[in-house]
């Protein structure tokens, strides 16, 4: 009863995505229900489970209070500027040329950034998300790019044993 008070509150496309997300988890052999409960509330909380791009319209305040290290002379050129934001905020890295941030901004349900994870989860998932990042907000594209990055971290998690228990 209780989870279908909660579920009343989501659309349908967001319970579609959810269940979208759940298969792709199960193809990566992350099976476990309270795990997948646990993954797909971290995307309803980064993406609303509504794949999308990063909005880049931030007003002046804003900025400040998102990026302490922004002076308020910057903040004020860039407000109401997402391309400028963009660039100024991820141009320069992850592969990223300066003028290619904002193109290659946070995409998808876990806001996937920066060129190079553009290409290299395109590749895994075979479609050209280097050429055209809109894709990843293809609720296919995005459900299997944010399985295949919760596999690896979850991996890499075990690899540097931060999820062992202290002896």
């Amino acid at each position: 009863e209780c989870s279908q008070k909660k579920t009343k509150m989501l659309s349908q496309e967001q319970i579609n995505n959810a269940h979208i997300v759940r298969d792709e988890l199960n193809n990566v052999g992350i099976d476990n229900r309270l795990m997948q409960v646990a993954i797909v509330s971290v995307f309803m909380k980064e993406s609303q489970l509504m794949p999308k791009r990063e909005d880049m319209h931030y007003r002046k305040e804003t900025l400040l209070k998102d990026f302490p290290e922004m002076t308020e002379k910057t903040a004020e050129y860039l407000a109401g500027k997402p391309v400028e934001l963009g660039n100024y905020l991820y141009g320069g890295k992850g592969g990223n040329l300066k003028n290619q941030g904002y193109f290659y901004r946070g995409g998808g349900l876990g806001q996937t950034t920066f060129c190079k994870n553009y290409e290299r989860y395109g590749e895994l998932i075979g479609v050209d998300l280097k050429a055209n990042p809109d894709l990843i907000n293809i609720p296919a594209n995005a459900a299997k790019v944010a399985s295949i990055q919760i596999k690896e971290a979850l991996g890499y998690g075990f690899k540097l044993k931060k999820f062992e228990q202290p002896q």
